[in-house]
């Protein structure tokens, strides 16, 4: 009996260690398959954080729209009438340094609007602020002094007339990632509020508030822009019942645009214009017309690297008004 009690001692003992062991292969096989679901979750994590930075590099953050006074512009630009003129009228543009800017036009012509002589500086160093002054042959002095702290932009802006009447207005622009807040305010009391947000690649929309107690105005403006590709599509409704549709098309050399303006209710104020403007390799042709009678085109060719000559006609068919002009500017 002793003997058997002897043999199962050390089976008994062979069991215990095989367990243990057993246990401990058991133990070190969690411990393995632990770190790799760890070495796991940080592969799957960075995976994500890569793809969210392919994502964020790949998808562009929305455009800033500008303000909202600027929301026509693009049709604006061509179909503006400001660059069209009668008689002669030479500009000539040079810099005493890299920082100072001048300018001399001198026009002569029937229109009164403009004057014969008028002189500009621009004062600008590689950092803003930039300081812009004009004072015309008329006795009109203007200045305005810009300012830029990161996102605001503060603008003055002073204008004195030849009967000594005086504007003063300064003007708050902070720009955004894709919204730009704007503020003006004058010595008249005038006061204009206005946002202007992005919302997607294609879609913007703004609000604006003017409230002018000498010309008796309190008016809400909203405008809504559609961009797609090549087109643009803008419209603007105010409280004043008026309303404004604008298209715009540009591509390579060939820009085109069209405006409708109209107060439902009040047909004989409705207006429809339409512009083009194409650009050569040295010339450029403008032209516009709309249903008031007006048709201008204006010509522009760089004769030489620094000069440039201008023609410009107007025509009015409802009026049998016509004006020609010829102009040059000279960048020295």
């Amino acid at each position: 009996m002793s003997d058997k009690k002897q043999q199962t001692q050390p089976q008994t003992q062979q069991t215990e260690e095989q367990q243990q062991e057993l246990k401990k292969q058991k133990m070190q096989q969690l411990k393995k398959k632990q770190q790799q679901q760890k070495m796991m979750k940080k592969k799957a994590q960075q995976q994500q954080q890569a793809q969210q930075q392919q994502q964020q590099a790949v998808v562009p953050s929305l455009p800033n729209p500008g303000k909202f006074e600027e929301i026509h512009r693009t049709a604006q630009d061509i179909l503006t009438t400001q660059d069209a003129f009668d008689g002669f009228k030479c500009d000539i543009a040079g810099m005493s340094s890299p920082s100072f800017q001048f300018s001399h036009a001198l026009q002569m012509g029937q229109t009164e609007e403009s004057p014969k002589y008028a002189f500009t500086t621009v004062y600008s160093d590689n950092n803003p602020p930039t300081s812009i002054g004009k004072i015309d042959s008329d006795g009109k002095v203007f200045g305005r002094f810009i300012h830029r702290f990161g996102a605001l932009s503060a603008v003055g802006t002073i204008n004195i007339n030849k009967d000594f009447g005086t504007y003063v207005g300064a003007d708050l622009d902070y720009r955004g990632s894709s919204y730009t807040g704007s503020l003006k305010y004058d010595a008249n009391n005038t006061f204009v509020m206005g946002a202007m947000k992005t919302w997607t690649r294609r879609w913007s929309s703004g609000l604006e508030y003017t409230r002018s107690p000498n010309q008796g105005v309190n008016m809400y403006t909203l405008g809504v822009r559609y961009n797609l590709g090549f087109h643009s599509y803008v419209f603007t409704a105010n409280t004043y019942a008026h309303l404004a549709m604008c298209y715009a098309f540009k591509r390579d050399n060939l820009e085109l645009a069209s405006e409708v303006a109209m107060m439902p209710g009040r047909g004989d104020l409705t207006r429809l214009s339409v512009g083009m403007r194409y650009f050569f390799r040295k010339q450029q042709i403008k032209i516009r017309a709309d249903t008031e009678g007006a048709l201008v085109g204006i010509y522009e060719e760089n004769i030489m690297p620094t000069v440039k000559i201008i023609f410009s006609t107007a025509l009015n068919y409802l009026t049998n008004d016509f004006k020609f002009g010829i102009g040059l500017q000279i960048q020295r």
